[in-house]
């Protein structure tokens, strides 16, 4: 399959064009705390990427993309500490460790929250 004319010419444009609004505004810090995070920017960024990787990639026959891309806002969540899984046709041991390994962190990160609504929930009983 050949590009496109669009996805050859305009696209591109389109993708710079779009890469600077996004740039236009840029948040700065004085690096002592997390730089400020708009979930509009992180959504505008999301729609941006998924523009690229569809212009790079064709979809299938369910609309699903070949790249997937996951962005996690610091300021909102807790870090990521997922492993991608390979399938495991060629590997299954490299596969099967990184199962464990994200079943593992999962497991810890339940601990830890359980932990902290469990000392909420000891706070909230005593008053």
């Amino acid at each position: 399959m050949t590009p496109s004319t669009y996805q050859r010419t305009a696209a591109p444009k389109m993708v710079r064009d779009a890469l600077d609004k996004f740039l236009a505004t840029a948040h700065r810090n004085d690096g002592s705390h997390w730089t400020p995070v708009d979930p509009k920017d992180v959504d505008a960024l999301y729609t941006l990427i998924g523009v690229i990787i569809d212009l790079k990639w064709a979809r299938d026959c369910d609309n699903d993309s070949s790249v997937r891309v996951h962005l996690n806002d610091r300021t909102r969540y807790r870090p990521d500490f997922w492993l991608n899984v390979p399938y495991g046709t060629e590997n299954p041991k490299e596969a099967f460790e990184a199962q464990l390994y994200n079943l593992q962190h999962a497991v810890s990160e339940m601990n830890t929250t359980r932990r902290v609504v469990d000392a909420y929930v000891g706070e909230e009983e005593s008053k």
